[in-house]
């Protein structure tokens, strides 16, 4: 997650990485090169960069929470449909002893 006043693209690996917003946001793009040429500025970056690079998950950290989460849903949807199964069955049920029931009265009289 990135928030206001957070950044990205200092350099850090952004292979198979993909920045998605949820919002509106605006961003301040700065070419590299200011940094590249002015030598205090350059030290910014590295430090920016890093700042970053401890921030973001790993790849294995994420899939493991996205199997978690898959895990999870499945599990809620399983639930769902075990509970609308039962409820079925309950009322087939209740419905064969209603008529069952009625068959007996009507034998009965």
């Amino acid at each position: 997650m990135i928030y206001t006043t957070m950044y990205f693209f200092t350099g850090e690996d952004l292979t198979d990485m993909y920045i998605i917003a949820s919002r509106r946001v605006v961003c301040l793009t700065i070419p590299t090169l200011e940094f590249v040429l002015k030598p205090n500025l350059r030290k910014i970056l590295l430090q920016l960069a890093e700042n970053v690079k401890q921030a973001l998950p790993a790849k294995e950290v994420l899939f493991k929470k996205y199997k978690t989460e898959m895990r999870w849903d499945k599990y809620k949807q399983d639930l769902v449909n075990d509970v609308m199964i039962n409820k079925r069955v309950k009322r087939d049920k209740s419905r064969q002893y209603a008529q069952i029931t009625r068959d007996l009265l009507k034998g009965n009289n």
